[in-house]
């Protein structure tokens, strides 16, 4: 049975049945791909879109409108401010 540490901030866990740690993989971020539909969350809570992911620099991306052109004058957004359409 695995132990969790509330205390640490890179969340360590420990294993009985293995001696090696490892790291859990962050919860609550989503990793879209190229292709992907999205909504976009405006500031006020309401959905935008959707949208069509263009593409994808680390924990960032652009998005496209369905024709292909580029949306938002490809302003690049956080993966964390998109949900899954």
């Amino acid at each position: 049975m695995p132990h969790q540490d509330s205390n640490d901030k890179d969340k360590f866990f420990f294993s009985d049945e293995e001696d090696r740690p490892w790291i859990d993989r962050y919860a609550g971020t989503p990793e879209f791909n190229v292709g992907d539909k999205v909504y976009l969350l405006s500031s006020d809570g309401s959905l935008e879109g959707p949208y069509s992911v263009a593409s994808v620099s680390g924990h960032k991306c652009t998005l496209s409108l369905e024709n292909g052109q580029v949306a938002k004058n490809g302003e690049e957004f956080e993966m964390a401010g998109l949900q899954a359409a």
